[in-house]
């Protein structure tokens, strides 16, 4: 008997604190954030001009979308985002380019701030067997 009642107070709790969270506002809005940066070439350190730059995001245990933002890397290799980041999203970026590898971790953003990138990417080596 008492694991019963046990059990329905957890299950009451469980639900009370899901209707707590839940909200019909839209206070999913979280502000405006920066993403800047330089990609450069690991052996050299040249700018690399036109990199994709990937945007991912997801909510915890949901689906990642992903949005390949424009323009590309400029001539310099620089690049300037500002997106729109919403609260409960996680987001990251990552970097490609035909003929270099990126091998950091793509990079998690903070939202509502400015975040500064140095990426360095790797020419693929092509090795005759």
């Amino acid at each position: 008997m008492r694991m019963k009642l046990l059990l329905k107070f957890l299950i009451l709790m469980l639900f009370v604190s899901i209707i707590l969270n839940c909200t019909t506002e839209s206070e999913d809005t979280y502000g405006d954030t920066i993403i800047k940066g330089v990609v450069v070439d690991m052996a050299d350190s040249t700018p690399l001009d036109s990199v994709l730059v990937t945007l991912s995001y997801s909510k915890l245990l949901g689906y990642t979308t992903w949005i390949d933002l424009e323009p590309l890397t400029d001539s310099t290799g620089c690049f300037y985002y500002n997106y729109y980041c919403r609260k409960d999203y996680a987001y990251k970026i990552e970097f490609s380019k035909k003929g270099y590898l990126f091998y950091n971790y793509p990079f998690v953003i903070e939202k509502a701030k400015t975040n500064n990138f140095f990426v360095v990417m790797k020419k693929e080596s092509l090795k005759a067997k």
